[in-house]
């Protein structure tokens, strides 16, 4: 039967430490950036449902919400080419464009969630659907959620090199030679 040396068991170690590191950072990561499709998944739904009742995109919006600075979250509506129709999420004055593949893709009762960004400095978690003659895309700014896990990674990072540090000391330890306990010698 063979042994197996110290040195693959450091790096056995060092490879089950970093699988479970990156499992957590997938895991939370994933959960944070899902969990910021809501609430606009939901308000896009309740416009879709008050177009498909014959409302007008006109009569539902009353806010404005600057998407460049402002973590509420909006709602736009646009005709079947993807032009803008009515809504309450502004960018600089105006409602911007979201490019039309995103809208085409919630085309059949699908919704479409993608990160959009409308310019260099504003990212949105956006759920799209399709009403009866409109697409709806609901909005919300991404700086809080990408804010969380830009500290969350820092110290996954940290407690990962911790760990890492650990399994090579106890590593050191383990192979440290041991020291001879000398006899007492007696003179006379």
């Amino acid at each position: 039967m063979k042994l197996v040396s110290k040195q693959s068991v450091l790096a056995m170690a060092i490879l089950v430490v970093t699988f479970f590191f990156g499992v957590i950072f997938v895991s939370v990561q994933q959960a944070l950036r899902l969990g910021a499709n809501e609430p606009q998944g939901s308000m896009a739904q309740d416009v879709a449902k008050e177009l498909n009742l014959g409302r007008k995109p006109q009569d539902l919006f009353k806010d404005q919400v600057d998407i460049g600075s402002n973590m509420a979250p909006f709602v736009i509506v646009y005709d079947k080419y993807g032009k803008v129709v009515a809504g309450s999420g502004y960018l600089d004055g105006t409602i911007p464009e979201v490019p039309v593949g995103v809208l085409a893709a919630a085309k059949g009762n699908k919704v479409n969630k993608v990160t959009w960004q409308p310019n260099e400095r504003v990212r949105i978690a956006s759920v799209s659907r399709e009403a009866d003659n409109y697409y709806v895309l609901g909005g919300r700014s991404l700086a809080v959620v990408e804010r969380k896990i830009t500290s969350f990674t820092r110290w996954l990072i940290a407690a990962w090199l911790l760990s890492l540090a650990a399994a090579v000391g106890i590593y050191r330890l383990s192979t440290k030679p041991a020291q001879k306990k000398s006899k007492p010698t007696i003179t006379e």
